[in-house]
């Protein structure tokens, strides 16, 4: 069987992308780092299966993805996306979208919607099953 999670292929990789970072990235790091939000630990550019995502917490099955604006402009870059989050979805994984925008205007925003997830289960919408045929469901 395949290794899910830190995919020794894709090690080289990460690490570039963790010395990359976007400046999003890079602010939403800077508060989730260290246990900030709930105690939770999270972690970055960590891999899942051939994917990478930007943030995880292991504890809640929570993926972070902080999208550039190409992620709503190109259309295969939104089918893309559906099929990755299919595949976390499918992995009883969570998966949180911000903008670089929500980042940079609005980060306390962004911090408060994780803490949010991470603390009240009440408040959470019940889970979506996998979309079909590539459409990308309204979350």
């Amino acid at each position: 069987m395949d290794k899910i999670f830190n995919n020794k292929n894709l090690k080289s990789l990460l690490i570039k992308l963790r010395r990359e970072m976007t400046q999003p990235e890079v602010i939403l790091w800077n508060r989730l780092r260290d246990k900030q939000i709930a105690g939770c630990k999270f972690r970055r550019q960590h891999s899942i299966g051939r994917y990478i995502a930007d943030f995880y917490c292991v504890e809640h099955k929570l993926v972070i993805e902080v999208d550039g604006e190409t992620h709503y402009i190109s259309e295969s870059a939104k089918v893309d996306d559906t099929i990755r989050d299919n595949y976390f979805h499918a992995l009883e994984i969570a998966v949180l979208h911000f903008t670089n925008k929500d980042i940079i205007e609005n980060c306390d925003g962004v911090i408060t919607v994780i803490y949010n997830f991470l603390t009240k289960p009440e408040m959470q919408p019940p889970p979506t099953p996998p979309c079909k045929g590539g459409e990308k469901k309204q979350h």
